[in-house]
């Protein structure tokens, strides 16, 4: 289990601040009780401490430094003498994080921390708002709360990674993502946009996201049971990413009504993204059936006396709620049988046979290890067998489609599109924006760097980092 992170509260004794304390205590519980921090003030310093030393040695513990700003925190001597250039000397080296909190109105912009981002803030506008300035007090201080849980996974999941660098360093192996670097840069710009999960995954594509925008349409339409689609590509270029934007452009207006309308399984501990089961094949077509059965049991939470076929004739996907049943699948190109597209097209007679339950979206997604680069045999062969299980099974209905149900390769991205992607959210100052892209380039590995430098063009994994990065700190 991980050792909890140490959180240091500074605040003024006074009546009017420590009631407040008391309440933001209450609101980080939670995060105390499951083991994510633990909180010193120095409402612990015992009669017998010299209570000057006792601070200043938490202090110089803590992983977190919260103040709680106010005037009378401000025109406190020891604060602004001691702890403030203590925590800030400790920020500057990386040791802590600071968390200013308003409290109360003050000239906190005169402070000394005053370019750190304070809390809390309406979620409606994003503007700080001084606690007692709401009209419930629980409000901001949930917020708060809410806003230091992701904090603490933040700096949690740094340290994982550092220590995974060092591990890998230690084989002489160096491996930067550049996420850290990233979180530097990123806190400068200048994002007015309201964020959803849909600017995790909506970068470039758009002829991409047109036809599969298209093609939902078209079997919408002719009022296909279910949607059937395969990408091929490799996997720095995200393809699951490609589906799940549709997902939230095409389905997200019913999914903000209705939360409980559309099945899908998604990653709590990353950023709520949707996640893909793997179908591995068996040493045989019926032995592939058996494992798919076995999947969909566990995937629909169907009990043991439930049989695939009573499953599926029942409309247990998983709930009879549920409008739409989003089921993303993947498959490596190592593992991939010539009776592939014969267990495919046994999934699509399933559950299209099916008379009641939810429309079904499968997405099959095959990892091509640098398809975008060129095709082996073995891809060719792949990409053809699909095609034509498409054409045969899906384009049959409607011979007049436009759209097709498999797409491949997927392509890098531009630097003009990544460009356009952080205009589109408010950044019009390239001043702003091109420590981003310097960044992302210096982190680079030499195959990469010299695509960039050649091509102009970011794989969507180094993208999606940047996505991330800017997704999870305008929503903290």
């Amino acid at each position: 289990m991980k050792e909890p992170l140490s959180v240091f509260i500074s605040y003024s004794h006074n009546e009017k601040d420590r009631p407040l304390l008391d309440a933001f205590r209450k609101h980080l519980a939670p995060l105390e009780q499951n083991g994510f921090i633990k909180i010193w003030e120095d409402a612990k310093i015992q009669a017998s401490d010299k209570w000057e030393q006792v601070i200043l040695q938490q202090l110089g513990q803590a992983d977190i430094m919260i103040f709680l700003v106010s005037s009378d925190y401000l025109a406190s001597k020891f604060v602004e003498e001691h702890e403030v250039p203590l925590a800030l000397k400790r920020h500057e080296e990386g040791a802590c994080k600071i968390v200013p909190v308003l409290l109360r109105e003050c000239l906190y912009g005169l402070t000394s921390y005053a370019q750190y981002e304070f809390l809390p803030k309406d979620p409606a506008d994003k503007r700080l708002k001084p606690v007692d300035q709401w009209d419930n007090s629980d409000r901001p201080l949930a917020i708060t709360a809410a806003s230091l849980l992701e904090l603490v996974k933040h700096i949690n999941s740094d340290r994982n990674a550092d220590k995974d660098r060092k591990k890998a360093e230690d084989r002489g192996m160096v491996t930067d993502s550049g996420k850290h670097a990233l979180r530097d840069v990123v806190r400068n710009l200048n994002i007015t946009a309201e964020l959803s999960n849909v600017h995790l995954v909506n970068c470039n594509r758009q002829e991409v996201r047109d036809r599969f925008a298209q093609g939902f349409d078209e079997r919408e339409g002719r009022g296909d049971k279910n949607h059937y689609y395969f990408i091929s590509a490799c996997p720095t270029q995200m393809p699951p990413s490609v589906g799940e934007r549709m997902i939230h452009e095409l389905l997200g207006e019913l999914i903000e009504k209705r939360p409980d309308a559309v099945f899908r399984q998604t990653d709590g501990s990353n950023n709520d993204r949707i996640t893909l089961e793997l179908l591995k094949p068996g040493y045989n077509l019926s032995e592939t059936l058996k494992m798919f059965k076995s999947k969909c049991a566990r995937l629909f939470k169907w009990d043991e006396s439930t049989s695939f076929e009573d499953g599926l004739a029942a409309g247990k996907l998983p709930l009879p709620r549920y409008q739409y049943a989003i089921l993303p699948f993947f498959i490596q190109k190592s593992a991939w049988k010539d009776f592939m597209p014969d267990f495919f097209r046994w999934i699509m007679e399933q559950f299209d046979g099916r008379t009641r339950g939810p429309k079904c979206l499968f997405f099959f997604v095959v990892y091509h290890e640098k398809l975008h680069l060129g095709c082996d045999d073995k891809s060719a062969a792949i990409i053809k067998a699909l095609d034509e299980l498409c054409e045969q099974y899906l384009e049959k209905k409607d011979p007049d489609c436009i759209s097709k149900g498999h797409l491949h390769p997927l392509y890098p991205v531009s630097v003009s599109d990544l460009n356009e992607w952080l205009t589109e959210l408010g950044e019009n100052n390239p001043a702003r924006r091109r420590p981003v892209l310097d960044t992302l380039v210096s982190n680079l590995p030499p195959d990469e760097k010299e695509q960039y430098q050649k091509e102009q063009t970011f794989n969507m994994d180094r993208v999606e980092l940047v996505q991330e990065v800017v997704f999870e700190h305008y929503n903290k």
